[in-house]
């Protein structure tokens, strides 16, 4: 149990986060009386942490009936390990996998964040494509919380890419996952030099045309002064 200090500041938390909820219409009920059961249980279920009431609101919004609500808060996971299970859990069923596996990777090898422009030229690209396929680039980055289910998130000033809480990347990088989300999980030198690989692949890439592009905007930058990176000599 959070101490009394922490459990106060957690209240306080709850109660404007879900008050934000309702204001917006993210969070819909009928039975106001159900509003101070959200309350409580979120209150009380935290621990002390912050993410994990985050996460649950946000799992409680998309339930569709005060019925379901009710079902949920009597339902809610015990810790941050749970909830990040949970949440890989809607990306697959949201068909998102792929998309995000690719975006953790890169997020987790980058040395410094990445913005949605960087990401968008180099999450499309496979090792031995012949050149540059723009079809391929993700449409509607700025979807990208989204489709993670807010395991990152973007900064609305800088347009960068980083893991809401290093929580996440830790959860991604150890071996705490439920077996069927083995495909999520990161092995950070694997990472390094997959990332490595893309970045000297896409340096010799040219566009469909035919022409070498004029400029690779991430080769050689700091962003990409990875070790494995640096190694790398691809014939």
């Amino acid at each position: 149990m959070a101490c009394p200090s922490v459990q106060a500041d957690i209240a306080t938390y709850v109660e404007g986060i879900v008050q934000d909820k309702l204001q917006s219409e993210e969070l819909i009920v009928e039975d106001l009386s159900l509003i101070e059961d959200i309350k409580i249980a979120l209150t009380e279920g935290a621990d002390g942490m912050f993410l994990w009431v985050s996460f649950q609101i946000d799992e409680l919004a998309l339930q569709r009936c005060d019925d379901d609500i009710r079902r949920a808060i009597h339902n809610l996971p015990k810790n941050l390990e749970e909830t990040f299970d949970r949440v890989l859990d809607r990306i697959i069923s949201g068909r998102n996998a792929n998309i995000a596996k690719q975006i953790f990777r890169w997020v987790a090898a980058a040395k410094e964040p990445l913005t949605l422009d960087q990401l968008s030229e180099v999450i499309f690209i496979e090792i031995g494509q012949p050149y540059l396929k723009p079809e391929r680039r993700p449409n509607g980055m700025k979807h990208i919380s989204s489709w993670c289910e807010n395991l990152v998130e973007v900064d609305e000033e800088l347009q960068t890419v980083q893991f809401v809480h290093q929580s996440v990347q830790q959860f991604l990088i150890g071996k705490s996952q439920e077996a069927r989300h083995s495909q999520f999980l990161i092995n950070i030198e694997d990472a390094d030099h997959y990332v490595g690989e893309i970045c000297q692949w896409q340096a010799q890439l040219c566009g469909p045309n035919g022409r070498r592009r004029p400029r690779f905007p991430l080769f050689g930058s700091s962003i990409w002064i990875l070790g494995e990176a640096q190694k790398l000599r691809l014939p």
